[in-house]
Parts: structure tokens; sequence; C-alpha cells
């Protein structure tokens, strides 16, 4: 009856540690980390703000001006360089 009594309380303690563990693990896998580069500032008022990431995992820029300027509207891609272009290299991207 105590070894029973015993089993069932380290039991209930070990399933509580693996569930908090568990918890843990899926909690960091889903956490965002990943940070976005800021703006690039390419000067005459203008500036490089990031958005999203494209299908090989390059973030696209789009181009803004700081007084509201219309500017163009080209998919910028920057590279590890910081050199920024209308195309990309998936191997060198950010």
């Amino acid at each position: 009856m105590i070894i029973t009594l015993r089993f069932k309380l380290f039991t209930v303690k070990s399933f509580s540690n693996y569930l908090f563990l568990i918890f843990y693990i899926l909690i960091q896998s889903c956490s965002n980390d990943v940070s976005k580069p800021s703006s690039i500032d390419i000067g005459d008022g203008n500036f490089l703000l990031p958005g999203n990431k494209n299908d090989d995992g390059c973030t696209e820029f789009h181009l803004m001006n700081e007084s509201g300027l219309p500017t163009i509207q080209i998919i910028y891609y920057v590279d590890k360089n910081g050199d920024y272009s209308g195309s990309y290299d998936k191997d060198n991207c950010i």
C-alpha cells in the first residue's frame, strides 16, 4: 500500500515536471526572436523600410521619404554587405 502511494506520488510529480518541460519547449520554439533590420537611410531624406520575407527568405524593403514625397515603388533587397538593389541573391540577402 505504501509503495503504491509513493509510486503514485512520484508519477504525479514526474508528470508535472514533464508537462512543464514540454510547455517551456513549446513557448521557446514559438517565440519570434528574429530581429528585423531597422530602416536603412540612403540619403536625401529617403530610407528603406523592411517588410516581409519572400519565399527565398530575403527581406523585402520599400522606399519611403521622410517628407512624404512620392517615391519609386520598387521592392528593394539588401545584401549582407549593406548594398541594395532591385534584385537579390538568395544566398547573400538579409
